[in-house]
């Protein structure tokens, strides 16, 4: 059973936002070291917030609470990550988000929120891949199975994205696909390898941005991606 940290759960909790495209990438990268403790939204933020309606429904999607019991939080001005967080915890824990969030209010830290919910960095990594796997079953039609097995296997959700799609445009497996990239070529590499032209290779990387992005940014692009 591994310990739980207060960086482990707020950065578990963002990378599942930013893939399933509830948290704008600016707002993951650009936080300050206080957001997510106070779950006050900061000013400078503003410009870049989409509509509190469209934050609860993504949010909602994603982790399967109530669209109302988050635009309620929203409204009262808890930053996306903070409330990402807290949604999180919640589905983790199997627990209602205003129970997560009461705790939160009594503690100094998410670590103890998931602490008192006797959450382990296991079970938030299970439900974080659960929630990536679903997200790519709704979105890309890849079977739920087949993505989780591959989560598991340690590949990124990003990566598992683009691969089916060069995989559907070459006849092979996802699986062939992923084992084609390495830590010194880039997908573009891959795809031509494939014999898969540049025109396709970039609509291949539209469709995934058009399925996933809020903001017309693919979420974790710079991380996953050298074009």
């Amino acid at each position: 059973m591994s310990i739980l940290s207060k960086k482990g759960i707020i950065g578990l909790a963002t990378g599942v936002a930013l893939f399933a495209g509830t948290m704008s990438p600016f707002v993951a990268q650009a936080s300050p070291p206080n957001d997510g403790e106070d779950g006050v939204r900061p000013p400078m933020m503003d410009q870049h917030q989409i509509s509190p309606d469209k934050v609860a429904q993504n949010l909602s999607d994603t982790f399967g609470i109530a669209k109302d019991d988050i635009l309620d939080y929203v409204n009262e001005g808890v930053g996306e990550r903070a409330l990402s967080t807290g949604c999180f915890l919640a589905k983790a824990s199997d627990k209602s988000l205003k129970a997560v969030m009461s705790i939160k209010m009594k503690k100094a830290s998410w670590r103890d929120v998931g602490q008192s919910l006797g959450l382990t960095k296991e079970k938030m990594e299970s439900t974080g891949n659960e929630i990536a796997a679903n997200r790519l079953e709704s979105k890309l039609k890849i079977a739920k199975q087949t993505g989780l097995g591959l989560l598991q296997d340690g590949y990124q959700p990003n990566d598992i994205a683009l691969a089916n799609e060069l995989a559907g445009n070459s006849k092979k497996s996802i699986q062939d696909v992923l084992a084609m990239k390495k830590m010194n070529n880039t997908w573009e590499d891959v795809a031509d390898s494939l014999n898969i032209d540049e025109s396709t290779f970039r609509n291949d990387i539209k469709i995934i941005r058009d399925a996933f992005s809020n903001a017309g940014e693919f979420p974790g692009q710079h991380n996953s991606f050298s074009l």
